[in-house]
């Protein structure tokens, strides 16, 4: 909330008390994040900060960002967009002026298209009831950790309907191990991708790592870069590991870049990956000094 808070120039659940914010909360949701408009190159700077925000604040403390994930996800940005050929003097606006949430720009509503009529809903007959219920995906998530993969296949299956990402890498990872289900690795594979290009960190690892010894697919060391390259730069330690190998030792063919392999093991490292961890202890890199 205070990322939000800093982001939005505004005070988290404003004129709210703390009773009505406690509710709020604890039903899982969240302050609005919506931005207005912005050039291009903000945009995706934009789409950085909202994506440690929001892994910030999962009710789920499992899969809740630590201070050291958005740490150094903060760092990345920096070194993104913040770079000296990149920076311009910084001018100090007037309070209020940026349109950072869009509440600045005229809101479109329903009426705006020509004061529509909607229909008498009197006569219909149906029972709310008997709509099947869809757990939250958090929760189906806490299930599979639990080993309830039957309730959790449910889950995964009816967000990646509703076209979640999060919910497709999932659904993904039931029919690569086949679990609760016949495996389909053609199934799976498509959908490691489908989550990978929606950046889940997670889905851009198992989808490079899914190209590797896999019959129904036809191995692309380019592909594989590329997917584990966005993995490891979205903060996946086991991505910075093998990225960093790869680069330090030039493998796959790759043209040995030292500098760059040491980049990608000291995140790892930071992030707690062992195998990171020896590879620098036998460089004699000390990951929080060797800079």
């Amino acid at each position: 909330m205070l990322l939000w808070e800093l982001v939005f120039e505004k005070i988290p659940y404003e004129k709210w008390d703390i009773l009505k914010i406690k509710e709020h909360v604890l039903a899982g949701n969240r302050e609005i994040i919506t931005w207005g408009k912005a050039p291009p190159d903000v945009q995706k700077l934009q789409k950085g900060l909202a994506k440690i925000i929001i892994s910030a604040w999962k009710s789920d403390p499992a899969i809740r960002a630590s201070l050291q994930n958005i740490f150094i996800n903060l760092v990345q940005l920096v070194d993104e967009y913040c770079t000296p050929d990149k920076e311009t003097a910084v001018i100090l606006l007037p309070d209020k002026t940026l349109d950072l949430d869009g509440s600045l720009s005229r809101a479109v509503s329903i009426s705006d298209e020509g004061n529509w009529e909607l229909p008498d809903m009197d006569y219909m007959d149906f029972n709310i009831d008997e709509i099947a219920q869809v757990i939250p995906l958090e929760e189906g998530i806490a299930a599979h950790r639990k080993k309830e993969h039957t309730k959790a296949w449910k889950c995964f299956l009816a967000h990646a309907d509703l076209n979640n990402a999060t919910a497709k890498y999932w659904k993904g990872y039931y029919l690569w191990e086949g679990i609760e289900v016949e495996k389909d690795r053609k199934q799976a594979c498509e959908l490691f991708k489908e989550a990978a290009d929606a950046e889940i960190a997670d889905a851009q690892l198992r989808y490079a790592f899914s190209l590797v010894n896999n019959p129904l697919v036809k191995f692309d060391r380019e592909t594989f870069l590329k997917y584990i390259t966005k993995a490891a730069d979205n903060n996946n330690p086991t991505a910075q590991f093998n990225l960093g190998e790869t680069y330090l030792y030039g493998k796959l063919n790759q043209k040995r870049d030292e500098e760059l392999g040491k980049k990608y093991l000291r995140l790892a490292a930071l992030n707690n990956q062992p195998k990171a961890k020896e590879v620098l202890q036998k460089l004699g890199i000390n990951v929080y000094t060797d800079i």
